[in-house]
């Protein structure tokens, strides 16, 4: 659902009614949608909300497309990524995060803001795969032992799966048809240098990863992560501390815009 969504948001001839008929195809994301769109997050503007288009008409269609984005994320991420450290919390946390500070670097640099933001959403998907793997193909059903922190590397990855997550990422989002702007960056995370066509976007992922780091206060995984490239993209009008806090405010408003919608880790 995600790319068709991207798809219409990014086509200015996309009439609401195209929005409203793909998300009632799933009807758990309806019901989620309308109890978000009517929750104090939203005030007043949202209170009379009876169905879709009343909900398209309240907050948005920008509003929809991240409701429908933390929705997915929070129904994919039920699982503890052991190899990786994270409980589902953390991993939706550390997504969204990232999927904010991509949305923000995008809007600093005239780069769209819905790639940035899914792209930043989307950019661990791959240790979802890596580890369930890894499950499958423990010896004799021994659990499983965390990678060496604080940052676990592809070298890691493959030997405890076969595949890296970029590569795991990449093969399920191209099957999922999602645009190679969007799927690229994610491609070459580790190697945004490397990217052959969306080198800007990898470098601004990357950027992002080492923002998402600070906001969730793991300074030890930001300096991993060697912010020291970031000086191949100007960042103007605003600093990264005061970025930082920033992203820090809206991932709770990102989490609080779910708070009893049933959303499995919001």
């Amino acid at each position: 659902m995600l790319p068709r969504l991207l798809t219409l948001l990014s086509d200015m001839d996309s009439h609401p009614d195209d929005v409203v008929d793909l998300i009632n195809l799933d009807p758990a994301l309806t019901a989620t949608i309308l109890r978000a769109s009517r929750s104090a997050f939203y005030g007043g503007r949202a209170q009379s909300v009876e169905n879709l288009e009343d909900a398209l008409a309240a907050i948005g269609f920008k509003e929809v497309y991240r409701l429908v984005s933390l929705f997915v994320l929070s129904e994919s991420a039920r699982e503890p990524l052991v190899l990786y450290g994270l409980t589902p919390e953390a991993f939706w946390r550390k997504s969204v995060a990232c999927a904010l500070a991509m949305e923000t670097l995008c809007g600093e640099m005239g780069a769209p803001g819905a790639t940035g933001y899914t792209i930043g959403l989307l950019h661990a998907v791959g240790e979802i795969f890596v580890n369930r793997v890894a499950r499958a193909q423990a010896p004799h059903g021994l659990p499983l032992v965390a990678f060496a922190q604080p940052l676990a590397t592809p070298q890691q990855e493959l030997e405890a799966s076969g595949l890296t997550q970029s590569q795991a990422a990449a093969y399920a989002m191209r099957h999922w048809r999602f645009p190679e702007t969007v799927i690229e960056p994610i491609e070459f995370q580790f190697q945004p240098h490397e990217a052959p066509t969306y080198t800007q976007m990898a470098l601004r992922l990357r950027l992002g990863k080492w923002l998402t780091h600070l906001v969730l206060g793991d300074e030890a995984t930001a300096r991993a992560v060697n912010p020291e490239f970031h000086f191949a993209i100007t960042v103007p009008g605003n600093s990264f501390a005061r970025m930082v806090d920033d992203l820090r405010r809206r991932l709770d408003e990102a989490a609080g815009s779910l708070h009893g919608t049933g959303c499995a880790v919001a």
